[in-house]
């Protein structure tokens, strides 16, 4: 009778659990239920671009594969324009976006993993435009300046009171606007101006700088909501990586 019981028993167990993992309720020990990771960045080079073979690469996806590799990761990189990256990281759970500038502005607006690198923010102007600028407040009284839209840099220059902003969507729009006479100075990191001056053939010394604002380092922002293990175990693996050496090596294969 006892082993009848058990039988009885065992089936109807087989029966719950097959019902449960049919509504999707049915989580194995130690897994937690929700979203997988999204891994998010844009085409910025030389942090992120697609080269001529049509393969995602960069200084950024170098670094951030790296940490993947190191931790297991398989996740795959989604390639998306920065504003709708930008919402993906503030609406949703479980979103990576990079390469993304911390700012006491978005300091609490998500957990942070890195840093990757470092740029330099300068404000460029058409080489012999006579733009006399000794601080930041003096950009003011330049007419129209191109930024990138969501951009840290353009939030900066809102968080301070510029209503001289002209909002693009697409960062190289900037540097075609500025040749063209549409805006009279834009702002931009001194990577990003050196690739995009090399890919449109562009000659260096049709641009000049006429303000450098200062240094940023660059992280792989994370969701507000990412649970503190996943930030944790990326942030160590990038501490060994870093410890090793071999962040620094991604970054003097990029950045000779």
């Amino acid at each position: 009778m006892k082993n009848v019981d058990a039988l009885s028993w065992r089936f109807c167990l087989s029966i719950i659990l097959t019902v449960l993992v049919s509504w999707g309720t049915f989580v194995a020990p130690g897994h937690a239920a929700g979203p997988e990771l999204q891994v998010i960045t844009e085409i910025t080079p030389p942090a992120s671009f697609i080269d001529a073979h049509g393969k995602l690469t960069g200084l950024a996806v170098e670094i951030v594969r790296a940490v993947q590799q190191e931790i297991g990761d398989q996740t795959e990189i989604h390639v998306m324009p920065w504003a709708r990256g930008y919402q993906e990281l503030l609406t949703s759970p479980n979103v990576a976006l990079f390469s993304t500038t911390r700012t006491m502005a978005r300091e609490n607006l998500f957990q942070w993993v890195g840093p990757l690198f470092t740029t330099r923010w300068i404000i460029y102007a058409r080489k012999g435009s006579r733009l006399h600028i000794t601080c930041l407040e003096d950009a003011k009284s330049i007419k129209r300046i191109g930024v990138y839209r969501n951009d840290a840099r353009a939030q900066l220059l809102r968080d301070r009171g510029f209503d001289n902003l002209d909002v693009a969507d697409r960062q190289e729009l900037n540097l075609v606007k500025l040749l063209g006479g549409r805006v009279d100075a834009i702002l931009y990191s001194d990577l990003t101006m050196k690739e995009f001056l090399a890919k449109s053939d562009t000659p260096p010394e049709l641009v000049e700088a006429v303000f450098e604002i200062g240094s940023r380092d660059l992280y792989i922002a994370f969701s507000k909501d990412s649970a503190p293990e996943t930030i944790r175990i990326w942030q160590e693996a990038v501490d060994r990586l870093e410890e090793r050496g071999e962040l620094q090596g991604i970054r003097d294969k990029w950045l000779p």
